[in-house]
Parts: C-alpha cells; structure tokens; sequence
C-alpha cells in the first residue's frame, strides 16, 4: 500500500512602512527541494499596495511512502519547522490531503 500526504501552509507579513508605488510586485521567487520520499516548493512573492508591503509565502509539501508513514508525526514535524523558518510571520492557511492507493496484489485477498 502507498500513501501520499500533501501539506500546504500559506503565511503572510505586513510591513505598514512601505515607501514603494501601489500595485508593484517587488519580487517572486519559487524553490523546489526533492528527498526520496519528499517534494518540498516554496512560493515567496512580495509586493506593495497603497505604501503597505506583504510577503507571501506558500510552501507544499508531499511525502510518498508506504502506508507505515505517521501521518500525524509528520504533520507535526512540518508544522514545527515551518514556525522555526518564518517565526515573524503568521500562518494563515493550513491545508491536508491524504492519498492511500492499494496496490493489485493487496486487493486480491
């Protein structure tokens, strides 16, 4: 049996002392790092509306693997890093999905 976790976090920080224009997008960024068994991508944009910068990031993670995997020391384990990468900002999304897909010879019992 294989399984497949798949974790997104969004966070976000909001500087109220920007001096750039309204509208512009300052930078964006996307970074993929791959193990055997995990796909992390971070998505890093920041931009300036109305004198107000924000950064966003939105990192996903998936973990394949057999159906052994804790799912929830896992989670855990992501969330935990998460806060330690970005403790000045504040998550504000967390969403899992879970995938278990049963190979032939498990269904023939």
């Amino acid at each position: 049996m294989k399984c497949r976790l798949e974790m997104c976090f969004a966070y976000q920080q909001v500087d109220t002392n920007g001096d750039a224009d309204p509208g512009v997008l300052l930078s964006a960024q996307t970074i993929t790092s791959e193990t055997t068994s995990t796909t992390t991508t971070t998505h890093i944009t920041k931009t300036v509306k109305g004198g107000i910068s924000e950064t966003r990031i939105e990192k996903r993670i998936v973990i394949t693997g057999d159906a052994d995997i804790d799912h929830d020391q896992a989670l855990a384990q992501a969330i935990k890093e998460a806060k330690e990468q970005h403790p000045d900002m504040s998550v504000t999304k967390v969403v899992v999905h879970k995938e278990t897909e049963i190979t032939p010879e498990e269904g023939e019992d």
